[in-house]
C-alpha cells in the first residue's frame, strides 16, 4: 500500500463536490466515478456519468476491478470521492466493496451531509446531469443506507467518521470544517 486515503462520501444534492473544491494542492483529490466512465467510455459502455447506471452489475464490477487496480497503486495522500451507494431504481448498490478498502491504507471516512429538504432542493437545481428524480423517501432511504455503509465501514476498519452537514448557504463553513477534519485524519 502505496498511498494513504480518505474516503468522502455524500448523498446527492450534498454538496460533495463543492467541499471538495477546497482541498488544498498538497491532496491529490481521486473521484472514482472518474475512472469508472473513462474505462467505460473506451469500451463503448457509457456516452456520459449518468449513463453507467444502467450498465450490467457483471461489467460495472469489470471496470471497478479495473479503476481499482489504477487508485490502489497511487502514492501520497489522497482525497478519494466516491459513494457509500448508488441508488438505481429502488436497488442501492455498493460502491466500495470489502475486497477494495481491504486494499488501502485509510485514515478516515467523511460523510458529507444535508438535510432532506435541501438536498431535494438542489437536486432540483442541478441543470449539470440528468439523473432520475428521486422521491423524498427514496432520497431519505439512500442518506441512511449511506450512513449505515459507513458505520459498518468504521467499524470493521477501527477508524472514524467525520461528519460534515453543509446547510444552505453554508459552504465555506463547511469547507473550513472538512479542511480542519481532513488535517486531523492525515496526522494520525
Amino acid at each position: 500500500m502505496a498511498g494513504k486515503f480518505v474516503i468522502v462520501v455524500g448523498t446527492r444534492g450534498a454538496g460533495k463536490s463543492s467541499v471538495l473544491k477546497a482541498v488544498p494542492g498538497k491532496y491529490k483529490v481521486v473521484n472514482i466515478g472518474d475512472f469508472l466512465f473513462d474505462i467505460a467510455k473506451k469500451e463503448g459502455l457509457a456516452k456520459d456519468r449518468d449513463a453507467m447506471r444502467g450498465i450490467s452489475n457483471a461489467a460495472y464490477n469489470r471496470l471497478k476491478s479495473k479503476a481499482y487496480k489504477k487508485i490502489t497503486s497511487m502514492n501520497g495522500n489522497i482525497v478519494l470521492d466516491t459513494h457509500a451507494t448508488i441508488q438505481h431504481k429502488g436497488r442501492f448498490i455498493p460502491g466500495l466493496p470489502k475486497y477494495f478498502i481491504d486494499r488501502l491504507d485509510i485514515a478516515g471516512l467523511f460523510l458529507i451531509d444535508a438535510d432532506i429538504d435541501t438536498l431535494l432542493l438542489r437536486a432540483e437545481k442541478d441543470s449539470s446531469r440528468v439523473r432520475e428524480k428521486e422521491p423524498r423517501q427514496v432520497l431519505s432511504d439512500n442518506r441512511n443506507v449511506n450512513l449505515a455503509t459507513f458505520a459498518y465501514y468504521s467499524a470493521y476498519l477501527n477508524i472514524p467518521i467525520y461528519i460534515i452537514n453543509n446547510a444552505e448557504g453554508k459552504l465555506q463553513a463547511s469547507r473550513k470544517k472538512f479542511l480542519a477534519h481532513l488535517e486531523d485524519a492525515f496526522q494520525k
